[in-house]
């Protein structure tokens, strides 16, 4: 069973953030699907997630169906053939949440496209048209033609927008676009703070319960015990209060939009007890930025119908190899 990832350690502008909860809410009202009904409108929202490596597109994407209590079923387009992708798709329940990884490695083999069209296209785009084993009309049958279903939140990725054909993200397949960025100063401060900033699962509680309720009390009347976890609340307050104030000198030492938040996560991940020492030796990030270079990714020749299925029920069959994460909901 996949472990759950919480929206609020999701490091995004809160304002993109925001609106996207807000439309997907929206979407899975329980009103929405008689609205769209009643006007012939199909019942489906498509988003894409753009952005370079490490700016959490599929951490967000696992988020989202946290947050909504759904199911995710994650597809990487590069490890499966063209044969499967209709079998899988209707394994798939109506209610969940699909993201297909890297769509930019659908290969887009269309009559129109001519052989002097082809030459045009950048090295690396030559590669993914050649590598690519799903078709651009196989994907977009499955996403929006006769054997799609209704009710799903279909969710693609990739690092290279300018790479995809058109007609995958035109509006109707793709409802919103949203620009996953290099971190600026607030998510580089947002980065320190979930590093550093204390939480409650930090410190295990107190067997006795009670003893909570009795460090609200005056302190003349707490029991000995109470007395300190009171004084252990007052600590965390306080270095909370010191966590804040070195957060606002780091992102001073780090430039905007240079590192991606994966890239900043990362580095303060070595210095995870001493925000201090991070401080310190920010200059390891800011010279020496770490590249995230991207593996080629591994083809499947083997992947069946049954690999869409949720963990749970896959769990003694270790020979399939599609991932799919499932969400305990909220």
């Amino acid at each position: 069973m996949g472990n759950r990832k919480r929206i609020e350690t999701v490091v995004l502008k809160k304002r993109i953030k925001g609106k996207l909860l807000k439309d997907i809410k929206e979407f899975l009202d329980q009103t929405s699907q008689r609205w769209y009904s009643n006007r012939g409108i199909p019942y489906r929202r498509g988003y894409l997630l753009y952005g370079p490596p490490g700016t959490g597109k599929s951490s967000l994407s696992k988020a989202i169906a946290g947050h909504f209590g759904l199911d995710i079923y994650i597809l990487n387009l590069s490890t499966i053939n063209e044969a499967n992708l209709t079998s899988l798709f209707a394994k798939l329940p109506s209610r969940c949440v699909i993201l297909l990884e890297d769509v930019d490695a659908v290969s887009s083999n269309r009559d129109a496209e001519t052989e002097d069209s082809r030459q045009t296209l950048a090295p690396s785009r030559e590669r993914k048209l050649a590598s690519g084993k799903v078709s651009l009309s196989a994907i977009l049958n499955v996403i929006d033609g006769v054997a799609s279903q209704e009710g799903r939140i279909l969710i693609m990725t990739t690092n290279h927008i300018t790479h995809l054909d058109k007609a995958l993200i035109r509006p109707g397949r793709v409802d919103e676009k949203v620009e996953l960025g290099l971190a600026d100063k607030e998510m580089t401060a947002d980065i320190f703070r979930l590093v550093f900033k204390p939480v409650k699962g930090d410190v295990a509680p107190p067997e006795d319960a009670t003893l909570l309720e009795d460090a609200a009390l005056p302190e003349d009347a707490q029991s000995g015990e109470s007395r300190k976890v009171h004084e252990a609340a007052m600590s965390q307050r306080e270095e909370a209060e010191r966590v804040e104030r070195l957060a606002k000198e780091f992102v001073v030492k780090v430039p905007e939009l240079k590192f991606s938040p994966a890239e900043i996560l990362s580095f303060l991940l070595e210095y995870k007890k001493s925000p201090e020492e991070a401080i310190d030796n920010v200059e390891q990030l800011t010279s020496k930025p770490i590249r995230l270079e991207s593996k080629p990714p591994r083809i499947s020749e083997d992947a069946k119908p049954e690999d869409a299925l949720p963990e749970t029920a896959r769990a003694s069959k270790p020979e399939f190899e599609t991932e799919v994460y499932v969400s305990n909901g909220p």
